[in-house]
């Protein structure tokens, strides 16, 4: 199922770069963009994990919500940052993860432009490109670098009184636009928390 994830991600992580700069997106609310590359990665993820597990379920941000009894669900978003995608900033990736019996035990993020992996395992040690990470041992806020990322509907719910006390207290805080790739950072200690 790993190697299924892996190469999924990296497949529409292709898609993805083929198609960056060359879209035109569509707003799906106020600040939230899609574009034909987040539909083709996504049918290509599909694609890809229906073929080898036809029986389990996949729920991805674009079109699949399927209800399948096998106990297995993949959970899809093919790309993680549309709007930065969108304008080429380049901090997008695709996020894949496996669910059994409602528990999750498997996630890939793939960030195409720097061709980094980024896997972990219940029970096991999180790896990029297949070598162990570990979190900072940053214990005090004042110290820490954190990242954080702002909800599409800001009008009816947001974290900006949060946002502002961390700002002040924090060392630094930093806002990139895929929150997958900022959890990543977080657990190869690129930052401190998120």
């Amino acid at each position: 199922m790993r190697d299924i994830a892996v190469l999924a991600a990296k497949e529409a992580g292709k898609i993805l770069l083929l198609n960056l700069g060359k879209v035109k997106p569509d707003l799906k609310s106020k600040r939230e963009f899609v574009t034909a590359a987040d539909r083709l990665a996504e049918e290509k993820i599909y694609e890809i994990i229906k073929g080898t597990f036809p029986d389990h379920s996949i729920l991805a941000e674009e079109f699949y919500n399927e209800d399948e009894n096998s106990g297995y669900r993949w959970l899809v978003d093919p790309l993680d940052g549309t709007n930065n995608y969108v304008y080429s900033y380049p901090f997008f990736s695709v996020s894949i993860a496996l669910e059994k019996d409602g528990e999750i035990v498997l996630g890939v993020v793939y960030d195409p432009l720097r061709d980094e992996l980024f896997e972990a395992g219940k029970g096991e040690r999180a790896k990029l490109n297949g070598r162990e990470i570990v979190v900072t041992r940053t214990t005090k806020l004042k110290d820490s670098r954190l990242l954080t990322g702002f909800p599409y509907l800001m009008d009816k719910d947001n974290n900006l009184d949060n946002f502002v006390k961390f700002a002040i207290d924090a060392l630094e805080v930093r806002v990139d636009g895929s929150a997958a790739l900022d959890l990543c950072y977080v657990a190869c200690g690129r930052a401190d928390g998120y």
